[in-house]
């Protein structure tokens, strides 16, 4: 087999050969150089506050401050969820019924401090019923 027809028949495999040993032949050049490391980007994660509650008056969205002068019936809505050590107020599960979940043994100390919660927020504290969850 005569040069001319090898290197017709192999052409494609030569030229990868010849790839190869380039490749090969670069890494050997270039091992003692630093690989290029792109910075590590660091992202902050910032919290968003997401209520589960619907914001709605008569099928209407509303924001929240003009949920709270609209609707009588939520008035705390705008604050929710409110957490403690002791305890979270989630969500209104009726209108003025706060569904209240306790962390702590002593549900009578958690019914004392939300109701200094509802007060504090410038409501009676007779005025909204509870649903305590465990």
């Amino acid at each position: 087999m005569d040069k001319q027809k090898f290197i017709a028949k192999y052409f494609l495999i030569i030229i990868l050969i010849l790839i190869v040993v380039t490749m090969i032949i670069v890494k050997i050049i270039n091992k003692d150089q630093p690989t290029l490391i792109e910075p590590e980007i660091k992202i902050n994660p910032t919290p968003t506050i997401i209520s589960t509650n619907s914001n709605t008056v008569d099928n209407t969205t509303l924001p929240y401050e003009e949920i709270n002068d609209a609707n009588p019936d939520y008035p705390l809505q705008s604050l929710l969820p409110y957490t403690t050590k002791d305890f979270i107020v989630e969500e209104y599960s009726a209108p003025l019924t706060l569904k209240v979940k306790v962390l702590i043994p002593s549900i009578d100390q958690a019914q004392k401090e939300v109701n200094d919660w509802i007060i504090g927020n410038g409501l009676e504290a007779g005025e909204h019923h509870f649903v305590w969850v465990k």
